[in-house]
């Protein structure tokens, strides 16, 4: 149908897959909304808040791995379809290769400060979930940006969200009280679990991707990468900042109120 629409009616086609990445943001909204209620029930306001501050951090950093490889894919597959498999396989190992350094980084630093104290186990599984599985499904979202597929990357993009959601329903119902490392386990499940479903609808949708490391964009990645980590450094790293010297219940109240902002903005994008 919208390829009927984009040769006779080009403005239908885009209305259309415009009605889908809106109703992709509106499933994205009713799940951060349930899990930002039930994260305050369960985890309370000092729980979150300190999970806000570290998740904050690890945005922002893991806008670093992959190195940019998921601008790189959407600019280049959008130019030439056939080298999507090739540029996927880049992108997976790029993920690899820069997460393991930012990794040990952030696993040694971050226990100086506030963010870091959830504890060894808790802090390593937290970024196991951000820097490396998160990426991997924020990949498939620039693999259907870049090949067109507004339904799928509105699913690649509610699937994470709704996992998530899931898993802090679970958590609360077979954990009492929801402590942060309990926690930290059903995250990494969830993320874990998302990776797999993105990158399976990817390996469906274009077939395997193809082993493969293309030289001679480090430069080019940097910019994008530092791009991506000046944007959710300016929304997100003031609650690191508040946990660090008012505390956790005031950051996880702060933390709260921006995401109630942060939620229903949502439609307008």
């Amino acid at each position: 149908m919208r390829a009927i629409l984009a040769r006779y009616l080009p403005e239908k086609a885009l209305a259309l897959d415009v009605s889908v990445i809106f109703g992709g943001f509106g499933l994205q909204l009713l799940t951060q909304i349930g899990w930002l209620i039930l994260a305050l029930r369960l985890l309370g306001p000092e729980g979150y808040g300190l999970f806000a501050a570290l998740t904050a951090i690890t945005v922002a950093v893991g806008c670093f791995v992959g190195w940019g490889s998921d601008q790189l894919l959407i600019r280049e597959v959008a130019r030439q379809p056939a080298a999507m498999r090739r540029w996927v396989g880049h992108g997976l190992l790029s993920i690899v290769l820069t997460a393991v350094p930012l990794f040990a980084a952030l696993f040694l630093l971050l226990p100086l400060i506030e963010a870091g104290h959830l504890g060894t186990a808790a802090l390593a599984m937290i970024l196991l979930a951000d820097l490396w599985l998160g990426r991997w499904a924020n990949l498939a979202v620039s693999i259907y940006m870049a090949s067109g597929q507004s339904a799928r990357q509105s699913a690649a993009t509610v699937i994470p969200g709704a996992l998530r959601l899931g898993a802090i329903i679970l958590a609360g119902l077979l954990h009492a009280p929801l402590t942060m490392e309990a926690w930290a386990g059903w995250y990494l499940g969830a993320s874990a679990l998302s990776a797999v479903l993105c990158l399976g609808l990817v390996v469906r949708d274009h077939g395997w991707p193809r082993a493969a490391w293309i030289p001679g964009l480090w430069g080019e990645g940097l910019t994008f990468a530092a791009e991506s980590a000046l944007q959710a450094s300016v929304k997100d790293l003031d609650k690191p900042i508040v946990l660090q010297f008012l505390g956790p219940e005031a950051a996880g109240l702060y933390a709260a109120a921006f995401r109630v902002v942060d939620v229903v903005t949502l439609p307008m994008k």
